[in-house]
């Protein structure tokens, strides 16, 4: 099982592990949602080595009310989850793994069955969309596929359920387990992605 970093979400030590070190958040610039390599890698390493020559994110996002509703609705749809499941859902602070290179950071985790759950509170279109999306092709929308198959990666839990929580509209819970294919080329990317990241950094030192 991975290791959980015992620290709040966005706190200032969730930070400061988490600057330069990629994340299951920006996944997607790792591998695509089919298990390919994404063109954005370089550019993703080498900002990350930005970020731990600096010792802070140098590309910091303040978020809009659409980010910050979605914080404040997120306990709300943990609550929803809690209750249609009839489970506890613990929060955490991250997984990362033994060598503490990589990080995930789910929105809870069901220890009791190894589960994780990743929420996703959208503008109300684009939630709309992935319930369309859902209902005809049966599968999650390949937007959120790399994320989820990282923070398994990470975690070593059996399965993750990704839930679209909206209150004025119906919720929906997709469960996601390992994908082979992709969590091989993850792997495969993670360690280029490491690997240009310290030669960068090399480079900015010597500067």
């Amino acid at each position: 099982m991975g290791k959980i970093i015992d620290c709040a979400q966005y706190d200032p030590a969730w930070w400061e592990f988490r600057c330069g070190k990629p994340s299951a958040s920006n996944a997607k610039k790792l591998i695509t949602s089919t298990g390919a390599k994404s063109k954005s890698c370089p550019d993703y390493s080498r900002y990350l080595a930005g970020c731990q020559f600096a010792g802070k994110d140098i590309d910091a996002w303040e978020g809009t009310k659409f980010t910050d509703r979605g914080t404040e609705i997120e306990a709300e749809a943990r609550a929803y989850y809690s209750l249609t499941k009839n489970v506890d859902v613990d929060e955490i602070g991250s997984f990362t793994d033994d060598m503490e290179q990589y990080i995930a950071s789910p929105d809870g985790a069901i220890t009791s069955s190894k589960g994780l759950l990743e929420v996703k509170v959208l503008k109300p279109v684009n939630h709309i969309n992935a319930l369309l999306y859902y209902k005809k092709n049966r599968k999650p929308p390949p937007l959120y596929i790399p994320q989820c198959q990282m923070s398994l990666f990470v975690s070593e839990y059996d399965w993750l359920d990704l839930e679209f929580y909206n209150p004025d509209l119906p919720a929906l819970i997709i469960r996601i387990e390992p994908d082979e294919k992709v969590i091989n080329c993850l792997a495969c990317q993670l360690t280029e992605c490491l690997k240009e990241r310290d030669n960068t950094l090399k480079i900015l030192e010597s500067l």
